[in-house]
């Protein structure tokens, strides 16, 4: 069975890269509003799938 955080984490990640390589604002310090909600869209899923492995969750 798929890890459903998993999937979306790995979604989240590629929706921010694909948009940082063709986007001429965001850069590591800063993000235009797109950018932005993409990279704390990430953020937060890899802090849950983090937290989740932390406390013994499967990977």
């Amino acid at each position: 069975m798929a890890d459903r955080l998993y999937d979306r984490y790995m979604n989240a990640s590629s929706a921010w890269r694909a948009h940082s390589k063709g986007c001429t604002v965001c850069r590591p310090e800063q993000c235009c509003p797109t950018g932005a909600v993409l990279a704390a869209r990430f953020a937060d899923l890899q802090d849950a799938y983090l937290r989740r492995l932390r406390h013994g969750g499967t990977p």
